[in-house]
């Protein structure tokens, strides 16, 4: 059995879920995804990067990048709060113009 670190499964879904939202963001009521697809994006190359060019093992990249991600999920729910603003504004848009 092989020892795979959970980084380097970790990251490549993070990029590919980021890419997954890019595509969603498409719609128009969905424009808010593209801030956080960009950041899940910028996230997963930064580690990335991080990781190559101070050509750390994935046990040396454990405690650096998991502190990385910690802020990075406490800073994307700014992101999630201004999906639900947006969303919350089309609800009551949608509302104006039926009445």
């Amino acid at each position: 059995m092989y020892d795979v670190e959970s980084i380097v499964i970790s990251g490549p879904v993070l990029a590919l879920i980021a890419i997954v939202l890019a595509i969603f963001a498409g719609r128009p009521d969905l424009r808010a995804l593209w801030m956080i697809s960009g950041a899940m994006i910028a996230m997963a190359i930064g580690c990335f990067l991080t990781i190559f060019l101070m050509e750390w093992s994935p046990a040396e990249a454990q405690i650096p990048i998991g502190r990385a991600t910690i802020v990075f999920a406490l800073a994307i729910q700014a992101g999630w709060l201004h999906l639900w603003n947006v969303w919350v504004r089309g609800k009551v848009f949608d509302q104006d113009w039926q009445v």
